[in-house]
């Protein structure tokens, strides 16, 4: 039996009203914060087209995750997690979450991802390889010519300078600045690279190299998700090793433009199951001014964790400073950005 779908407006409300209830598991202290911000969400955008929508993600009181992964899998995927019951269950729970977190990468013709979303085993960036579900979509019969078929992705071949690229990193006797040449060649060409050259400018960047501020550069260059995920973990690990410098603040801008706003917040939502504190930080503030209105209850279910061992002080104050953002910018979902008007109906047309 499906329950009925509820909006992201009276989403709000019913958490909004659970603070006050002494079954309420969220921390004493985030509280009061918590039930103003969504105060501030509920008054802002009663009238919002965007808070009609449906509520992909809804509250649920019984839930009570115990790790930031169940949290991530749970608003990632759009399913319901049923309650865990005892601490076997959550472990098993957990290590089902990151076996499926793998399979979010697209499979490659050529190498199979290894390790979580951001593994360096990867696709060529650019390229666009069909996975075996897809395969077999297109395999079967054809609709008439009548019906509008969706249209099919490009599939961009790779330039001839990227076996060249390839040769010049396996090669280690080759200086990396005819690397670089050879990949600024194929910059000029094509906002595009192969995995290996992405790899290639990814450890540089997170190096302390005087080469760092070009490889960066580089990668601000390149388009497509790989690219941004290869950006991603050139941020993680040179912050981590090198602070927040100059470089780190360059790589940050990878994600947040405007046109892959949607790829990055996915990247931010599972980045921020990781270890690394600080970067989880930096993570929360673009979060804040990249997400939509939908990911408010997301923040809030972060917000319902018990701390942490790995928890950085200022943490949950960057998880309250999110939300508030998010109340305020009231930024649509794609498909709410698609209606010409607030009276438009709730299905738009498609992007």
């Amino acid at each position: 039996m499906s329950t009925p779908q509820i909006t992201l407006l009276q989403d709000w409300t019913k958490r909004r009203d659970w603070l006050l209830l002494n079954e309420c598991d969220m921390p004493p202290e985030h509280r009061d914060d918590c039930r103003a911000v969504l105060t501030l969400l509920i008054e802002t955008h009663a009238q919002n087209a965007a808070a009609a929508q449906p509520c992909p993600n809804p509250f649920r009181p019984e839930w009570r995750p115990a790790r930031r992964e169940l949290v991530i899998h749970d608003h990632s995927h759009g399913q319901i997690v049923p309650v865990v019951r005892n601490e076997t269950e959550s472990r098993e729970r957990i290590q089902n979450v990151l076996q499926r977190l793998k399979k979010l990468d697209l499979q490659s013709s050529t190498r199979v991802p290894e390790s979580n979303i951001l593994s360096p085993a990867t696709p060529l960036a650019g390229s666009t390889v069909l996975s075996d579900r897809e395969r077999k979509e297109e395999e079967r019969p054809q609709p008439p010519a009548a019906a509008k078929a969706p249209p099919q992705r490009p599939v961009l071949h790779p330039l001839p300078v990227w076996a060249e690229i390839e040769a010049a990193i396996s090669q280690p006797w080759t200086s990396r600045w005819i690397v670089y040449q050879r990949i600024e060649s194929a910059l000029n060409q094509r906002k595009a690279l192969p995995q290996k050259a992405l790899e290639f400018l990814q450890t540089r960047a997170a190096s302390s190299s005087v080469d760092a501020c070009v490889a960066a550069e580089f990668l601000l260059r390149c388009g497509g998700e790989e690219a941004m995920k290869a950006a991603l973990r050139a941020w993680k690990d040179r912050l981590r090793n090198q602070g927040a410098d100059y470089i780190v603040q360059r790589l940050r801008l990878v994600l947040q433009n405007n046109d892959t706003q949607a790829t990055a917040v996915k990247l931010i939502r599972a980045e921020l199951g990781g270890d690394h504190s600080l970067f989880r930080l930096e993570l929360l503030a673009l979060l804040g001014g990249l997400g939509t209105l939908e990911d408010a209850g997301y923040i809030f279910d972060l917000l319902r964790l018990p701390r942490s061992s790995d928890e950085h002080p200022q943490e949950r104050a960057a998880m309250l400073q999110a939300l508030r953002s998010i109340a305020q910018n009231g930024r649509f979902q794609e498909k709410a950005d698609s209606q010409p008007n607030a009276a438009a109906s709730a299905t738009g047309p498609a992007q």
